[in-house]
C-alpha cells in the first residue's frame, strides 16, 4: 500500500498523457496554450513560470514565492480581495499555487459551466493584481512565519540542509520558500518589480484539460491576456553534478535523528530516465522491507529518485531513527547488495504491474492529466513521449540494475541530530 501512495504521487510528473492526438498547441500571440481536450466536467488549468531558483539570487530566495502570494491571495484592480473571494467561492473554482525548484505554477479547477466566469477570475488575477501595501504586509508576514517553522521543522530543516551541500553555490542552494532572513529584507517594490518582470507571456505556459471548444478558448485566452507583458524567457543552464565531500554534521537534541543521502541522476527524459525511476522504486521497497520491517530500525526509511526536479535531478536515500548507526549501515548494506546482485525479473515485473495500475487510475482526474502536459512540455516538449506502457514494457531488469549500480557510487550526506548518536567517521566507515 506504502508503494501505491508513493506512485499514485509521482506517477503524473512521469508519464506522458494519453490520448495525444487529442492535444492542440496555439499560442495567443506569444503566450503558449497546450490544450487537451476530454469528455469531464472538470476543467483544469495551470500556468507555469519558468526558471525557478534561476529567476534570483539566493540573497532574494523566497521572492517568488511572496510575489505569485502577493498576486494570487491580495485582490485585484478591478476587486478587493473579500469581493474577489467571494467571487472565487461563488464559481466554486479552487485557485492555488506552487513556488518549486525550477519553476512555478498557479492553478485553477472549475466545473465546466463555471469555465467562463472562472477564467476570467484567474485572468485578472495575472494581469491586474492589485499589489497593495497592506497586503503585501500580510502576505510577508505569513511567509516568513512559515519559514521560521521549516526552520523548526527537522524535516524539512534536513532538506535545506541537505540540498545546500549537495549544490553549493547552485541554483538549488537557494530555497524557494525564502527564510525569515531573506523575506525580511524584501521590499514591495522590489516583488513588485519582480513580478512585472518574470510573468510575462515568453516565461510562461498555459496548459488545460476539459471539455471545451478550441476556437472559443483561443478567443477568450487572447482576449483576456493580451495585455501581458511579452518579456522574456529565461533560460537555466544545467549545473555540473554532486561532487564528493565530506558528510555534514548538524547538531541538535532531538528525539530523532535525520540522515539524507544525495546521488546523481540522469533527467528523466534521457534513456536511462525510465531505469532510474523504476530502480529507485525497487530499492525503497527493498530499504522498507529490511530496514523497517525486519529490522525495525525507523518507522519511514525511503529510496527516491526526486522527479518533479527537472534539470539537475537526483537520487535521495533518507531515514529518521532513534539509531542512526545501525539504521544507516543496514540501508547502505541494502544499497551493496542491489549493486553487486541487482534485482530479479520477477521484481520488475511487480513494479511495472503497479506502474501501470496507478498510470491508469491517474488518467481518471483532468489536473493529473494537466499536470503531466506542464511536465514533459518543461522536460523538452509536450509530445515527447517520456514514459509509456510501451516502452515500460521493454524495459529489462539488467538495464535497470546497470543504470542503479552507475549512479549509486558518490553520496553526499547530511545529518540532522544529537552529537552523541552519530559522527563523520561513521559516513566515512561506510562501505561503498
Amino acid at each position: 500500500m506504502r508503494g501505491l501512495l508513493l506512485l499514485v504521487i509521482t506517477i503524473a510528473l512521469a508519464f506522458s498523457v494519453k490520448g495525444q492526438g487529442s492535444i492542440h498547441e496555439f499560442f495567443a500571440e506569444d503566450i503558449q496554450v497546450i490544450f487537451k481536450e476530454v469528455p469531464r466536467d472538470v476543467v483544469s488549468v495551470i500556468v507555469v513560470i519558468k526558471g525557478g531558483t534561476a529567476n534570483y539570487t539566493k540573497e532574494t530566495e523566497g521572492i517568488e514565492a511572496l510575489a505569485i502570494k502577493w498576486a494570487v491571495e491580495g485582490g485585484t484592480v478591478n476587486y478587493p480581495k473579500d469581493v474577489l473571494n467571494q467571487k472565487i467561492e461563488s464559481s466554486g473554482a479552487i485557485i492555488d499555487f506552487y513556488t518549486g525548484y525550477d519553476y512555478s505554477l498557479i492553478e485553477m479547477t472549475c466545473l465546466k459551466r463555471h469555465w467562463a466566469e472562472a477564467w476570467s477570475i484567474l485572468s485578472d488575477i495575472l494581469i491586474n493584481p492589485a499589489l497593495q501595501t497592506d497586503q503585501f504586509k500580510l502576505a510577508k508576514t505569513q511567509l516568513i512565519s512559515d519559514a521560521k517553522y521549516n526552520n523548526q521543522d527537522p524535516n524539512t530543516k534536513l532538506r535545506y540542509l541537505a540540498m545546500a551541500n549537495a549544490f553549493a553555490g547552485k541554483n538549488y542552494e537557494k530555497i524557494p520558500e525564502g527564510t525569515a532572513r531573506s523575506l525580511e529584507r524584501l521590499t514591495a517594490d522590489q516583488v513588485k518589480n519582480y513580478y512585472e518582470n518574470f510573468i510575462n507571456k515568453k516565461n510562461c505556459f498555459i496548459s488545460i484539460v476539459g471539455d471545451l471548444q478550441g476556437d472559443s478558448l483561443r478567443i477568450s485566452i487572447f482576449e483576456r491576456l493580451k495585455d501581458l507583458p511579452s518579456g522574456g524567457e529565461t533560460r537555466f543552464v544545467q549545473d555540473e553534478g554532486i561532487t564528493s565531500g565530506p558528510p555534514q554534521m548538524h547538531y541538535r537534541k532531538l528525539e530523532t535523528n535525520y540522515i539524507r543521502g544525495y546521488m546523481n541522476a540522469p533527467r528523466l527524459e534521457s534513456e536511462e530516465g525510465l531505469a532510474i525511476l523504476i530502480g529507485m522504486e525497487m530499492l525503497d521497497k527493498r530499504i522498507f522491507d529490511i530496514v523497517r520491517v525486519k529490522a525495525g530500525l525507523s518507522y519511514n526509511p525511503t529510496a527516491y529518485f526526486a522527479n518533479a526536479i527537472i534539470h539537475n535531478p537526483y537520487n535521495v536515500l533518507y531515514i529518521s531513527t532513534s539509531q542512526p548507526r545501525e539504521a544507516i549501515k543496514l540501508m547502505v548494506e541494502v544499497l551493496q547488495d542491489v549493486k553487486e546482485n541487482g534485482f530479479t525479473s520477477e521484481e520488475l515485473a511487480a513494479q511495472k504491474a503497479t506502474y501501470l495500475t496507478s498510470y491508469y487510475l491517474d488518467q481518471e482526474t483532468t489536473s493529473s492529466q494537466c499536470n503531466a502536459i506542464v511536465m514533459n512540455e518543461l522536460r523538452g516538449g509536450w509530445r515527447k513521449a517520456i514514459i509509456t506502457p510501451g516502452n515500460l514494457s521493454k524495459l529489462d531488469h539488467t538495464t535497470v540494475n546497470e543504470v542503479i549500480k552507475k549512479y549509486t557510487n558518490l553520496i553526499r550526506w547530511t545529518y540532522l541530530g544529537n552529537k552523541n548518536t552519530m559522527s563523520e567517521s561513521d559516513f566515512v566507515n561506510l562501505k561503498k
